[in-house]
């Protein structure tokens, strides 16, 4: 068994995930055109990934990913918006390295300003593992290239993700098993 055997994907449209952007000349983007890659099946997601023609976009890091693909109007393909990686020791404890975002000009910024990635992984994190008693942690600080930017949004969404998460732990009375 692995750590996504019982992955739950939550729907895309939910109101929860869809944002108005303070822009209201920019187009939101469409949430019918999302997918969840899943890497980890034939290598660690970071080998996977390096095989794709978008993967000069992001740099992943960890066993497993979970990467929010948009599919564009004007070319019809799959782009990378926001990948989430981690890996899981021998306690079945998840260990979040990295939540990265795109920075292909032609999705990053509609995708980012219409969409609340950070609350998506959020309840996927919940309903696969923290409801089946799987505790799951974020480093203090991350790993990822983008946490040196100061310009970006990052530091603050990777600090909600870490700050929800150890309320979830709390809430479901979960401790790092070792």
């Amino acid at each position: 068994m692995t750590a996504l055997d019982h992955l739950i994907i939550p729907e895309f449209e939910k109101k929860e995930f869809l944002r108005t952007p303070q822009n209201k000349l920019c187009p939101t983007i469409d949430a019918t055109r999302l997918m969840v890659e899943i890497l980890w099946w034939l290598s660690e997601a970071s080998g996977e990934f390096w095989e794709s023609t978008y993967a000069s976009k992001m740099i992943l890091d960890g066993k497993y990913a979970l990467v929010l693909r948009y599919k564009r109007e004007k070319d019809g393909k799959y782009h990378p918006a926001c990948a989430l990686s981690f890996d899981e020791d021998q306690f079945w404890n998840i260990q979040i390295w990295q939540l990265q975002w795109s920075r292909d000009k032609h999705i990053a910024f509609r995708f980012h300003s219409s969409y609340n990635s950070v609350a998506y992984y959020l309840q996927l994190l919940e309903e696969t593992f923290l409801k089946k008693w799987i505790y799951v942690s974020v480093e203090d600080f991350p790993e990822w290239l983008e946490g040196a930017s100061y310009s970006s949004n990052a530091h603050q969404s990777y600090h909600i993700l870490r700050t929800a998460l150890e309320w979830l732990n709390k809430k479901y009375g979960l401790e790092k098993k070792s």
